[in-house]
C-alpha cells in the first residue's frame, strides 16, 4: 500500500490513502477504476478529474507515467536546475472581506470549492500546482514536465479559469471572481524544506504575482514575453507600460481577451504554393459529391511546415464547392475532456456558438426535435452530448441506463445529426 500512498502523493492527494486501503485499492486495481467507483469511495469532483487523469496516464508498472512532453520529463533531480517556465498565479479576488463576514466553516468549504477548481484545470493543461498560499493558487508549466508550449497551455488554463467561476459561485452560493498574472522566464528549481517539496524560485515567480495584484476581477494579465509567445493564438489587449510594484522599470502588461478567430487572421495573408495538394482536395470534394459518399483525408508533416493553413484552405475550397464545414480541436493536453471534440462537433452541426448559453442550448435541441433532424427519443442523449440538464421527466431515466448504453446512446444521436443534416 506504500506505493498507493507513493502515487497520490505525486497527484498531492495523499488523503485519501487510507480510503483506498480500506477498499483494498492497490496498482494493479487502479487501471480498473472508474469515475462511478470513486464516487462511492467519497472523492470529491475535482479531484476525481485530477485522479482519473493520472490513471489514463499510467503505463504497465502502475508508477511509471506514460511520456508525454517533448522534452525531458524525468522527475526533478535532488540538485536545482535552471528551467524555462512559464508561471500562473490565480487569486481570489475579496477573500480578506469575504472572510471577516462569514463563518470560518463557510470560509473553508467556499475556499476549498476555489481551489479544487483551479487545481483541476491547471493539472488537466499539464501544470503542476506548486503552492497554495491563503485563496492563491501559483501554478507551474514547465516544471518537472516541459512542453513546446507552455505559455499557451497556461493562458487556456487561465480562461477556463474564469468560465468556470459562475460554477464554482453557484457551489459557494455567493458570487465569485479571480484575477490572474502570468510570466515566464528563466527559474531555478529544486526540491527544497524538509519533505524536499519541489518549487520553482526567480524573478519570473515575482513578476506573475505582482501581475496578479494589478489585474482588475476577471481579468488576466501577461507579460510581454508571454505575449510574444501566444500573440498568434489568443486575442490580447496591449495596456501598455505600467509601475509593479518590486520591478525597477515600468513593464510592459497585455490583458487576455480570449482564443483569437486564427483562421480570419490566416486567410488574410496569401497562401502560396502547395498546387498539387489543393487539385487533391478539390477532386476529393468533386468525387465526394458525385457518389455522394464521405472520405477521410489526413494531412501530416513536420510541425511548422503549414498543415494548420493547408487544412483551412481545404475549408475555403469545400465552402466555394457549397459544403456545409464543421470544425474541432483535438488538444494534447486537457484530460478528462474525452467529449469537448465531439461535443463541439455537435454544437457546429445545429448551429450553436462555442460559447452558448444552457438556454440557447435548449432551444437547439428543441428545435432539432420539431425539425425532426433527430427523433424525440435520442433528445435525452442529445442532452448529455451538451451538457445540458436533464429534465424532470428524463431525469431518472437517464440515470438508469448503463455507461455502454449511454454511449450507444450518444453515438446514435451524432449518426441521426449527419444522416439529416447531409
Amino acid at each position: 500500500m506504500s506505493e498507493i500512498l507513493t502515487w497520490l502523493k505525486k497527484c498531492r492527494l495523499e488523503k485519501y490513502a487510507e480510503t483506498f486501503a480500506e477498499n483494498g485499492v492497490d496498482l494493479n486495481s487502479l487501471p480498473h477504476l472508474t469515475e462511478q467507483d470513486l464516487i462511492d469511495l467519497g472523492v470529491l469532483l475535482g479531484h476525481r478529474r485530477v485522479l482519473l487523469s493520472a490513471i489514463e496516464n499510467l503505463s504497465g508498472d502502475g508508477l511509471e507515467q506514460k511520456e508525454e512532453s517533448d522534452t525531458d520529463s524525468q522527475l526533478p533531480p535532488d540538485s536545482a536546475e535552471r528551467r524555462q517556465v512559464t508561471i500562473l498565479f490565480a487569486d481570489l479576488v475579496g477573500y480578506t472581506k469575504m472572510s471577516s463576514e462569514l463563518d470560518a466553516e463557510d470560509v473553508h468549504a467556499i475556499l476549498g470549492c476555489f481551489l479544487d477548481a483551479v487545481d483541476r484545470i491547471i493539472l488537466e493543461h499539464g501544470g503542476t500546482i506548486d503552492k497554495h498560499l491563503g485563496d492563491c493558487v501559483m501554478g507551474v508549466f514547465g516544471a518537472p514536465v516541459a512542453h513546446s508550449n507552455d505559455p499557451s497551455r497556461a493562458a487556456r488554463a487561465a480562461l477556463e479559469i474564469h468560465s468556470v467561476m459562475n460554477s464554482v459561485s453557484e457551489q459557494a452560493g455567493r458570487p465569485l471572481n479571480v484575477h490572474i498574472g502570468i510570466a515566464n522566464g528563466q527559474v531555478m528549481a529544486s526540491g527544497v524544506g524538509s519533505d524536499a517539496h519541489y518549487t520553482v524560485t526567480g524573478d519570473s515567480v515575482n513578476l506573475a504575482s505582482r501581475l496578479t495584484d494589478i489585474a482588475n476581477p476577471d481579468e488576466t494579465i501577461l507579460s510581454q514575453s508571454v505575449q510574444r509567445a501566444i500573440s498568434a493564438e489568443f486575442d490580447l489587449r496591449d495596456k501598455g507600460k505600467t509601475e509593479v510594484k518590486g520591478v525597477a522599470e515600468p513593464v510592459h502588461v497585455y490583458a487576455l481577451l480570449g482564443l483569437s478567430n486564427s483562421e480570419s487572421s490566416r486567410s488574410e495573408r496569401p497562401f502560396v504554393g502547395r498546387k498539387a495538394e489543393l487539385e487533391q482536395f478539390a477532386g476529393i470534394l468533386k468525387v465526394c459529391g458525385e457518389i455522394k459518399s464521405g472520405q477521410a483525408v489526413l494531412i501530416r508533416g513536420e510541425a511548422g511546415i503549414g498543415k494548420t493553413r493547408l487544412s483551412a484552405k481545404f475549408r475555403d475550397i469545400a465552402r466555394d464547392m457549397a459544403y456545409a464545414c464543421h470544425r474541432a480541436l483535438v488538444l494534447d493536453f486537457g484530460v478528462g475532456k474525452e467529449q469537448s471534440v465531439v461535443r463541439s462537433l455537435v454544437s457546429s452541426l445545429i448551429s450553436l456558438s462555442p460559447d452558448s448559453t444552457v438556454e440557447a442550448r435548449e432551444e437547439a435541441v428543441e428545435l432539432a426535435c420539431t425539425r425532426a433532424v433527430i427523433d424525440p427519443g435520442q433528445r435525452i442523449h442529445l442532452n448529455a452530448l451538451l451538457n445540458i440538464p436533464q429534465p424532470a421527466g428524463l431525469h431518472s431515466l437517464y440515470d438508469a441506463i448503463d455507461r455502454d448504453g449511454r454511449k450507444q446512446g450518444r453515438i446514435e444521436v451524432v449518426s441521426s445529426l449527419l444522416d439529416s443534416l447531409s
